[in-house]
C-alpha cells in the first residue's frame, strides 16, 4: 500500500512524510510546483485541488514493487475560500477510478461537519462514502504551536520585536504540535484496522497566551510579551501581514477563531494523542527549547 499526501509540503504533511519514510511506508508527495518541491530523498508530483488536469498525475507514478496508492491524507489548499467542491470531486475520482480505500481529512477544532471549508468534504466522508465501506478518519487538531516558530506573522514579531498579538484573551488552549498531529495521521493512514471516526487532537496542557509568552520568556532569556487585541484588530494583522494568496474573507474566520477561544472553544483536553500513537504529545517547553534559533 502507497499513501498520498496532498498539501505535501506543509506544516504536518511535511513531517508525516518523513515518519513515513522512516516505517519505509511507501508515499508521494504533492505541490503545485511539481517535484521541485520535494525535500531530498522524496518524490513530488504536480497536483493542484483546482485543476481537474492534474488529478491523475499521482495514480501515474511508479512506487517500488508496483504498490498502488490506496489511502489519502487530504489536506484543504491554501488561498481557496472554499475547498470542498474539488476534493470531493478528487477524492469520488480516486474512489471510482484508482480503487483508493482509507481517506483521512484535515480539519480542525473550529470546524463543522458540513459547515465552513472542508466541513462538506467530512460530510461526504461520514455520510456519502463511510456507508460504501470507504475507511477513514477525521483528525481535528487545535491550535499548531509551530505557529509560534513557522507563522510569518508570529515568528517574525516574537524576533523583532519580542512580541506577539492575539485575541484570545484569557481563553484557554491546549497547543499540540504538528509532529503529534502527523503521528496520529500515520496512524490513521496505515493501521490495519480502519479508525473510522473523528479525533480532536490536543496538547497535554492548557495555556493562555500570557502563560505561553511566559514560557516562549523563560526558554529565550529574554521577557516575550503577548499583546492583547480585539477580533477586527487581529483580522486586520492578518489581511496585512499573511500570506498574500489569503482571501479576505479568510483572515477575518481565523480572527473569529481567536474570540471564540476567548470565550471557551478551545476549553477542551485529551489524551488521545497518547492512546492512539503510544506517546505523550509535546510539551510547550520542549517546543520552545527545541526552536530557539527562529527567534534569535
Amino acid at each position: 500500500m502507497a499513501v498520498l499526501l496532498t498539501g505535501g509540503v506543509g506544516k504536518t504533511a511535511s513531517r508525516l512524510a518523513s515518519q513515513l519514510q522512516s516505517a519505509s511506508v511507501p508515499f508521494l508527495l504533492t505541490s503545485r510546483r511539481g517535484p521541485s518541491a520535494a525535500p531530498s530523498g522524496m518524490s513530488a508530483v504536480k497536483f493542484d485541488w483546482t485543476d481537474e488536469s492534474t488529478f491523475s498525475a499521482p495514480f501515474a507514478h511508479t512506487f517500488p514493487n508496483h504498490e498502488k496508492i490506496k489511502a489519502i491524507y487530504l489536506v484543504a489548499p491554501e488561498g481557496v475560500l472554499d475547498p470542498a467542491p474539488p476534493m470531493n470531486k478528487f477524492v469520488d475520482y480516486a474512489l471510482k477510478e484508482h480503487g483508493v480505500k482509507r481517506l483521512v481529512l484535515l480539519a480542525g477544532t473550529g470546524l463543522e461537519k458540513g459547515g465552513f471549508h472542508v466541513g462538506s468534504v467530512w460530510s461526504h466522508l461520514v455520510d456519502d462514502l463511510a456507508p460504501k465501506g470507504v475507511e477513514w478518519a477525521v483528525l481535528m487538531p487545535t491550535y499548531f504551536m509551530e505557529n509560534f516558530s513557522e507563522d510569518q506573522v508570529l515568528a517574525s514579531t516574537i524576533k523583532k520585536e519580542s512580541k506577539f498579538y492575539t485575541a484570545t484573551y484569557d481563553g484557554k488552549i491546549p497547543y499540540v504540535s504538528v509532529y503529534d498531529i502527523a503521528a496520529m495521521a500515520f496512524h490513521t493512514l496505515t493501521d490495519p484496522k480502519p479508525h473510522n471516526t473523528v479525533y480532536r487532537i490536543t496538547g497535554g496542557e492548557f495555556l493562555t497566551d500570557d502563560e505561553a509568552a511566559a514560557k516562549l520568556s523563560n526558554g529565550l532569556g529574554r521577557q516575550v510579551q503577548r499583546i492583547k487585541v480585539n477580533e477586527s484588530e487581529k483580522a486586520d494583522i492578518y489581511i496585512k501581514h499573511g500570506a498574500p494568496d489569503i482571501p479576505e474573507m479568510h483572515s477575518r474566520f481565523l480572527a473569529n477563531l481567536e474570540t471564540k477561544t476567548a470565550n471557551g472553544g478551545e476549553n477542551e483536553i485529551n489524551d488521545i494523542v497518547e492512546k492512539v500513537t503510544g506517546k505523550k504529545p509535546v510539551t510547550f517547553d520542549q517546543f520552545v527549547a527545541e526552536n530557539k534559533a527562529v527567534w534569535t
